[in-house]
């Protein structure tokens, strides 16, 4: 009598199933982001007419990098919504 070993089959990392779940994974951690995002926008406004009203009337430096920086984070945002689809 001979020991037999059992045959397994090899599978792969990317099953269409596991990619399909990170891509839908990607997405709606994308769409929180954008919801993230526009709260922050909101908050760096509302600082921002707060320092303009009681301040001196100048953003500054720091605000209008604050501005660029919320194109800039959309932008990456909708790269991450569009990653190509599980074949």
């Amino acid at each position: 009598m001979t020991p037999t070993t059992p045959t397994t089959t090899p599978t792969t990392a990317n099953t269409p199933d596991d990619l399909a779940r990170t891509t839908r994974t990607l997405r709606i951690t994308a769409l929180g982001g954008f919801l993230v995002l526009a709260a922050l926008l909101v908050l760096t406004a509302i600082l921002a007419m707060g320092d303009a009203i009681s301040g001196d009337g100048v953003g500054g430096g720091f605000t209008t990098a604050a501005f660029w920086m919320f194109p800039f984070a959309a932008a990456a945002g909708l790269v991450a919504l569009v990653p190509p689809p599980a074949t």
